[in-house]
């Protein structure tokens, strides 16, 4: 399995990062947001390029190291106002995603790169002509210059808004700078931000306070010296600035890095369903014991299914038997030494199992009630049976969709590693989500051990969308996963599986069909 085909793919890219900071990256929907463990990512479209996949990595990198490193109890218990909290976040933003670094290396690269894509290449997302807002962007500038020094240098932005702040704001960039200097040294933990955003805001209003007073004394000698007005004026400016500034509210404030992220990822989505990357989830599904008379007959299928496989996968494990260099000595092959044949030891070699996942994916849309679905889970029922006890497969079943009120939704009703139980779906319902689905499978079995891996489709309609359907096979495959369908009266199946699928007309013809396919599929070299 290459790890080229799974940077280049949004669903396993999210998978990866999933597996790696130990958060749930949920792809689908309309927005980019984080409620405090899931991440959420709105359906791109399937042809993202590098740039917007950098954004997905970076803006997951970044809310992870949030959920990871960011105190929230401790945070809610200090109740900051917006502009604290904006302060705060500046601080915040810059220590957790430093801390993800010690641990993963890689999220620094995404992250710079999109810090010097939204603050250097389009900086002009960085400021605002309010020279309040725009002392915001001077401190967020400052903090990132930290990590990218191209920020700081001479003649570049950050040095240019020094050139247009410091006339207004008189002393007080020299202040901030000499504390954020501390904050660079010094910050430790959720508690340290805390602290530091509250210095800065002090800071901020202990000028606003010297403002004040030298507004007071030139009221005092305006009289007297009518060439101090214009330096009134800049004063009066910059106290009404920073007085609004201290009073604003969180809409009225710049977005910081994290929502900049989302909101252009939300602008990046997918208006269109046939173009747009799904990855199904998890969901409430109507389920039951299976009846007796339909584990009755899966049990009598398991029971066929298994002598007609057991002999021949016996193959793959048994022990085999050559002469040669090295090994036991076998006294009867002495009298090869007198012919100057070497090969009078034994070695006993054993051949590979099977060493295969394969997981079932149940259609069990609307079209599916009754009859078909009965003989479904009949079958899939006893193939659950039969190859769980065979050594070197590790079986799954899902049916989907889940629910009719999430139609991307699945239901596993055997996972990976666990043991057959005797629930499964009750009723269908629903259309037939194909690709978020055949998405949710790649990602449970993406990091198995094992090294075949097996995807079998059972439906009898077509999928919602055959262009995100087959964008999603043809990138399976180049993982290396097989796939294999059953159509139940319906041909659709060969549109997206021409040369690993059949069609069968009527139901009795699905057991058998199921098993000669799968066990063409196990015994393949």
């Amino acid at each position: 399995m290459e790890m080229k085909h799974i940077i280049n793919s949004l669903p396993l890219v999210a998978s990866v990062l999933s597996r790696k900071y130990g958060v749930n990256v949920i792809i689908g929907g309309d927005t980019a947001y984080t409620e405090g463990k899931n991440i959420h990512i709105p359906s791109l479209p399937i042809t993202s390029d590098e740039h917007l996949l950098c954004l997905m990595r970076g803006y997951t990198d970044h809310e992870s190291a949030h959920i990871r490193f960011t105190d929230f109890a401790l945070l809610k218990k200090e109740k900051l106002d917006p502009f604290s909290f904006h302060v705060f976040n500046i601080i915040e933003d810059w220590r957790v995603e430093n801390e993800l670094a010690k641990l993963f290396i890689g999220s620094q690269k995404n992250l710079h790169y999109l810090i010097r894509y939204f603050f250097l290449e389009n900086s002009e997302r960085a400021g605002e002509k309010s020279p309040a807002l725009l002392l915001l962007t001077y401190m967020l500038l400052m903090v990132r210059s930290w990590d990218i020094p191209e920020i700081s240098k001479s003649k570049g932005v950050l040095q240019t808004l020094r050139l247009e702040l410091e006339p207004i704001f008189q002393g007080l960039l020299d202040k901030i700078d000499v504390l954020l200097q501390e904050i660079k040294q010094k910050c430790q933990g959720t508690q340290g931000s805390i602290y530091y955003a509250k210095e800065l805001v002090k800071l901020i209003k202990t000028h606003c306070l010297d403002l004040e007073k030298q507004i007071q004394e030139g009221d005092q000698n305006e009289t007297q010296y009518p060439e101090n007005t214009n330096e009134k004026t800049i004063l009066q400016t910059a106290l009404t600035e920073l007085s609004q500034l201290l009073q604003a509210n969180q809409k009225d404030l710049p977005l910081d890095l994290g929502q900049i992220m989302a909101e252009t990822l939300t602008q990046n989505k997918s208006d269109k369903e046939y173009n747009a990357t799904i990855i199904g989830e998890i969901d409430d599904c109507d389920v039951t014991t299976i009846l007796a008379f339909e584990k009755k007959k899966a049990l009598e299928m398991s029971i066929a299914l298994r002598a007609r496989l057991q002999g021949f996968l016996q193959s793959f494990v048994r022990q085999e038997n050559a002469m040669a260099r090295h090994g036991k000595l076998q006294p009867r092959s002495l009298y090869r030494i007198s012919i100057y044949n070497p090969k009078i030891f034994c070695r006993e070699s054993t051949k590979k199992g099977i060493n295969t996942a394969v997981h079932i994916l149940l259609d069990a849309s609307g079209s599916m009630e009754g009859v078909p679905l009965s003989m479904a889970r009949q079958a899939c029922y006893a193939l659950g049976k039969v190859l769980q006890e065979i050594q070197g497969i590790n079986p799954a079943i899902t049916v989907f969709p889940a629910n009719l009120h999430n139609n991307n939704s699945v239901y596993p009703l055997l996972e990976h590693g666990q043991k057959l139980t005797d629930i499964t779906v009750q009723t269908g319902q629903g259309t037939t989500p194909l690709a978020p689905v055949l998405w949710w499978a790649i990602r449970q079995m993406l990091f198995l051990k094992e090294n075949r891996k097996i995807i079998f489709i059972i439906t009898d309609g077509k999928p919602d969308c055959y262009r995100t359907t087959h964008d999603v096979i043809n990138k399976a495959e180049s993982l290396g996963f097989e796939l294999y369908g059953i159509g139940i009266k319906d041909t659709s199946i060969q549109d997206i599986l021409p040369k690993t699928s059949t069609v069968i007309m009527g139901i009795t013809e699905l057991v058998p069909s199921i098993f000669a396919m799968l066990q063409k599929a196990l015994l393949k070299s």
